[in-house]
């Protein structure tokens, strides 16, 4: 009998809504659906789960805002990294920029250095929003060269046989002769396109198809300086206000008093991550990164060309040019550290975390209205939180530092191209910079070599040329005639001859 009414007393206390304690609260509330309160209870323990690429994502955040940024209701696990971030500071910078959703690689092309990006998800913020910005549509590379000359074969010529060739972006390409001194020897002829492969055999000599491109994207992303404009004034006015110490306390306060209000309800798990958020968020607004000696500022005297990619083997790429200065804090230096005394709030990191794992397993366990507090909460915390998005967090960056960026995007019919159109913008003489995307073959440097000579219809072909197989003295006429095309087209695009 005793054992009955025991039943009937826990059933009734979680008829009333209040899960599965039977504590009543001072303040009771209507009975929610049995469905609705287990399915809220479920879905922040759930989907709110930090994933091993946050600790990338908040090390970029804290690089552009200058502070660590923390919602009130922060995925599980985002604490525990706050708390390795400030207990390993520059290790940890240093292993997790390259935690992201890919793995970038940093090629200089005025030093020939190759790289890991120190600031990986930082400079992904930026690129993301200066392409999001910009209105143009894709510039598409030409994909025919002007007439150019080759030495034809005389055996070839004599019995009327047409020589295979390799690469070509036209149908057909009238070739003229070039060397006068070889000229008697020579016949005008037509160089048609790549035949299709067949086998592991090499080319048809019969069957003639169109040529296979990879395209090849490239997002020229070009830096510059400029003041501060009066409306943005104004704004950061505004936001300076919102984030100071007397709004800063109201806020607390407020939060502090619906915390206390939930705790009168019965709603004590969420409650527990409201405080737990509300105490993270005063701390983090006291806790300041620093930018080291030397931010911004550019240690040369030229602009930077840095060509950015997941790998070597990539078809998007993505050229930094402009202010040297700001490529190269973004790319190569680090952008902040974290002061001493954060090593002492690493614990209360540590603490908040598992008393965050605590109370959404607590709240998973009670449901009743608990569950659906904390829906809401988590709706809440979203959506104040954001004014921290990615792309609000690139703008304030660049209008705080005096930093425009502009987005441009070209689309090459090939690698080739591509390389040998940044590698004559530059206007260095350094190419090992290209040396692990395009290995170092005599053709190669012919081609190199036939870019910075610029050579006309009267010089001869260098040693380099001439050592070269017929294969290869057509690739590099091809390529170098579609470097000058690319350069051209860059130009006129850009608005600037080099980028230097």
């Amino acid at each position: 009998m005793q054992s009955s009414d025991n039943t009937i007393s826990s059933s009734s206390s979680r008829s009333s809504g209040l899960g599965t304690i039977t504590y009543n609260p001072f303040f009771s509330l209507p009975i929610p659906p049995n469905i609705v309160a287990e399915w809220t209870a479920l879905i922040p323990l759930v989907a709110h789960l930090a994933s091993y690429r946050h600790d990338h994502q908040l090390a970029g955040e804290a690089a552009l805002s200058g502070r660590l940024n923390v919602s009130l209701f922060p995925r599980l696990g985002v604490l525990d990294g706050i708390a390795r971030l400030l207990a390993g500071g520059p290790d940890f910078l240093d292993r997790v920029s390259t935690l992201g959703e890919v793995n970038r690689h940093v090629w200089d092309v005025n030093w020939g250095s190759s790289f890991p990006c120190a600031n990986g998800a930082a400079s992904s913020i930026i690129t993301a929003y200066a392409l999001g910005c910009a209105n143009s549509a894709r510039v598409r590379m030409p994909e025919h060269v002007a007439a150019i000359s080759k030495i034809q074969d005389p055996e070839k010529s004599a019995n009327g046989t047409p020589e295979s060739l390799p690469v070509s972006m036209t149908d057909e390409l009238a070739i003229a002769p070039k060397n006068t001194q070889t000229a008697k020897n020579t016949t005008a002829r037509t160089i048609r396109q790549l035949p299709r492969h067949k086998g592991g055999s090499g080319f048809s000599n019969t069957e003639v198809g169109v040529s296979f491109r990879r395209y090849q994207t490239l997002h020229v992303i070009d830096f510059s300086r400029q003041k501060s404009t009066g409306s943005y004034r104004l704004y950061q006015l505004v936001d300076k206000i919102a984030e100071s110490y007397t709004s800063t306390g109201m806020r607390f306060l407020l939060l502090l008093g619906i915390g206390v209000v939930l705790c009168l309800c019965g709603i004590f798990g969420t409650a527990v991550v409201l405080l737990i958020g509300v105490m993270t968020q005063f701390i983090c607004q006291f806790l300041k990164v620093r930018r080291p000696p030397g931010y911004l500022d550019n240690n040369e005297n030229h602009s930077a060309c840095m060509l950015l990619s997941s790998h070597k083997n990539s078809s998007t790429w993505y050229l930094h040019t402009g202010d040297r200065g700001v490529v190269d804090s973004l790319l190569n230096k680090t952008m902040f550290s974290i002061p001493s005394y954060g090593r002492v709030l690493m614990h209360w990191f540590r603490l908040a975390h598992i008393i965050q794992l605590m109370a959404m397993t607590f709240v998973a366990a009670e449901k009743g209205w608990d569950g659906i507090a904390l829906l809401i909460l988590l709706l809440s915390a979203d959506a104040m939180h954001w004014r921290y998005g990615q792309n609000q967090l690139a703008r304030r960056w660049l209008k705080n530092e005096g930093v425009c960026v502009k987005a441009k995007s070209f689309e090459f019919t090939g690698r080739t191209a591509m390389l040998g159109a940044i590698h004559k913008m530059s206007g260095t003489k350094v190419t090992t910079w290209m040396d692990e995307i395009m290995p170092p073959v005599p053709r190669r440097q012919a081609w190199l070599n036939r870019l910075s000579k610029g050579q006309d219809e009267n010089e001869s072909p260098d040693s380099d040329f001439e050592a070269l197989s017929r294969f290869d003295q057509d690739w590099v006429l091809l390529h170098s005639g579609l470097v000058t095309q690319a350069v051209s087209e860059l130009q006129k695009e850009l608005g600037k001859k080099s980028w230097v």
